[in-house]
């Protein structure tokens, strides 16, 4: 090889200002990134007046609604709500009913009512937990789970409607996509089951208000656990609400990411966090509506520190109002469980703010219903029109591709816009500026040089240097390495380093932890194949900044879902001079995660961001799948060869590599 002698392989590594950073712990990584967020950009920290707090709810109302997958807002289409039955009580009344909250996505409920109403009426809408009810594969749903809430509102002057969840109703759909039916791209549609509950829950309000025995303007939210997380997120969004007791339902970030929370959670307690929020700001949004905030004392998954922090941010937040009165906080004994302690003053709060009675005293007799009695569907019944197992599917929907630009302007407009919303909204976790790197070098098993370099405080990446190589080269192949065996394959002309992301290699954790590593970068607004987008760049970057490499020329490759990864560090990093993509993923769907990169392009369109830098796509492809790259390219630059397809020949290579 010619060239000067690639010094700083060999010990200039050590003449660099470093710390040698090893692979701190996972905890250490999550610790420092929730610290991040508490500081900011979490809105809390920073907004500090009344005024400018009023000023910013309705952007952060909307950016909410965006991160639920409600911006733009369904359509209000007509409800059709269908009585099937009706059971009578000495003192209540039940309608068993269904509506449909968009066509198609049926919401089985039960509306309370007293026997003898005059005049308008207060209403709650009782929002469910995860309490199941199915005998013998027929489902009577959560309602009839929690039906002596309800009860006890009809007997005591309110109508009440209480509704089915989406993954438990009598029409089920799923909650539990990525914590266990393994649909991270659930993340990159941006969709959440949080948003389907809000929705259906908008539009429960909606048939309240539509009912001559409702007092529109006296209209109360409850429920527990994933009812407590609804009751947020409609007293957050829903200015109809009145008044508002979420039980156990809110923790804090810390709790979730630190403690581990999250695992005790599914898919329909998360937001989407695009704008890395801790979940004082989402909590902040109800103020001033009268809230009496409820949890226990030993309830793992909410546990009480974190309701408390939240408690003290709702407290400065309600002060701006001028209305400390409006809001309360109960902490009972106990774990995670549906207790006297806590109903009775619920009750009696929605007495105090919808009633006016100041001291009501609350008795609770048994009032349950048979859980077999207040199923709305007869247990043959099928909805044939029902979208509900089908919903995240079509709830939020992917982006669709433009035509193609025509010109050179054009596109140049196109990819500017694309970039500048993909670098807020999928890659908003990468650190807001390049550090000096921190890197230590040693040697691996078999004599092989290793860098070990800092992309983030506490993560390390691996840049493997091939044996015997020991100038600096014209041009160089750098690879990215997928979790698992690794092997190179085929001689290449030119030296082939290897990019280990964190994860991959002597930084992967175990197996058995990845889903639950993978949605603590979630709840964080990041995903862990985004971030390791950063770790490709920023070896590049480091490579790059070595004497005498500044002039290589990189050739970035990735197989697989890394294929992705290299596309997509590529596009954000101009000193990567060609791209090789083996088996690449030809759609969002069946690649890597990115949080909300379906609601903004496709696969063809990435690829053209790539455009004029050569890239070559081997393996499993077809010219069809990129047919809009290809395109687009020819438009701008006619006659002008960027892209070669080859797609035989590497189709046994080994899946492991």
């Amino acid at each position: 090889m010619k060239g000067p002698r690639v010094i700083f392989l060999l010990g200039g590594f050590l003449l660099l200002t470093s710390v040698a950073s090893g692979q701190a712990p996972l905890a250490d990584y999550f610790a420092a990134k929730v610290a991040q967020v508490e500081k900011g950009p979490n809105p809390l920290a920073s907004i500090n007046t009344a005024e400018r707090w009023k000023a910013e709810r309705p952007e952060l109302q909307r950016r909410l609604r965006e991160m639920m997958g409600l911006d733009p807002m369904p359509p209000r289409s007509a409800l059709n709500p269908t009585i099937t039955a009706t059971i009578e009580r000495s003192d209540f009344i039940v309608e068993k009913l269904h509506y449909e909250s968009s066509p198609g996505l049926h919401v089985t409920a039960n509306l309370f009512r007293p026997k003898s109403v005059t005049g308008r009426l207060p209403a709650i809408l009782y929002v469910c937990g995860h309490g199941e009810e199915k005998k013998n594969g027929v489902i009577f749903g959560n309602k009839a789970h929690y039906n002596h809430h309800a009860a006890w509102y009809a007997a005591n002057g309110y109508v009440c409607l209480i509704v089915d969840t989406l993954q438990l109703g009598e029409v089920p759909g799923l909650h539990h996509g990525t914590y266990r039916d393994g649909m991270l791209w659930w993340w990159s549609r941006g969709y959440t089951p949080a948003g389907i509950e809000t929705w259906n829950g908008i539009r429960g309000i909606d048939y309240l208000v539509s009912r001559r025995d409702v007092d529109p303007s006296r209209i109360g939210v409850t429920g527990r656990s994933g009812g407590g997380a609804t009751s947020w997120w409609l007293g957050a969004l829903d200015d109809r609400v009145a008044a508002v007791v979420p039980v156990a339902g809110i923790t804090d970030l810390r709790n979730h990411v630190i403690d581990g929370c999250v695992q005790g959670h599914c898919d329909c307690m998360y937001f989407v966090n695009t704008y890395r929020w801790d979940y004082d700001t989402l909590a902040a949004l109800c103020a001033p509506k009268p809230m009496l905030v409820q949890n226990t004392d030993r309830d793992p998954i909410f546990p009480e520190d974190g309701v408390r922090h939240i408690h003290q941010a709702l407290q400065r937040v309600y002060s701006w109002y001028g209305a400390s009165d409006r809001l309360g906080l109960q902490i009972g004994s106990g774990g995670h469980a549906d207790t006297v302690e806590l109903r009775h003053p619920s009750f009696a709060f929605f007495e105090k703010w919808l009633k006016q009675k100041d001291d009501a005293i609350i008795s609770e007799p048994d009032r349950k219903l048979p859980v077999e009695s207040l199923r709305v569907l007869p247990p043959t019944e099928d909805l044939a029109s029902s979208k509900n197992a089908t919903i995240h599917e079509t709830f939020v929907a992917p982006a669709k591709a433009p035509e193609p630009p025509k010109t050179a302007d054009d596109w140049s407009r196109m990819r500017t816009a694309w970039l500048s919303e993909i670098q807020e909204k999928v890659f908003g976790g990468w650190p807001p500026k390049t550090e000096k790197p921190e890197i230590e070098h040693r040697r691996g098993p078999n004599g092989e040089l290793e860098a070990s370099i800092a992309s983030e405080p506490g993560v390390e990446v691996v840049v493997v240097f091939p044996v015997g190589m020991d100038r600096v080269p014209a041009k160089v192949r750098m690879e990215v390495q997928r979790p698992g065996p690794f092997e190179a394959k085929g001689e290449k002309a030119e030296p082939t380093l290897i990019i280990r992301p964190r994860g991959v290699g002597t930084t992967a954790w175990p197996a058995a932890r990845d889903l639950q590593v993978r949605r603590r970068f979630y709840l964080l607004g990041e995903t862990l194949d985004g971030q390791r987008v950063w770790d490709v760049i920023f070896a590049c970057r480091t490579l790059r900044a070595q004497p005498g490499m500044e002039y290589t020329k990189i050739t970035l490759v990735g197989r697989g879902e890394m294929a992705t990864v290299a596309l997509w560090a590529a596009a954000f990093e101009p000193g990567i001079a060609t791209v090789e993509l083996i088996d690449p993923p030809a759609t969002v769907r069946d690649g890597p995660a990115f949080l909300n990169i379906e609601r903004i392009l496709g696969m063809p369109q990435a690829l053209a961001l790539l455009h004029p830098r050569p890239v070559t796509l081997l393996g499993k492809v077809s010219p069809v799948d990129w047919q809009w790259a290809i395109e687009t390219a020819e438009n701008v630059a006619p006659g002008k060869s960027w892209l070669t397809i080859r797609p035989t020949g590497l189709e046994k290579q080994d899946k492991g590599d």
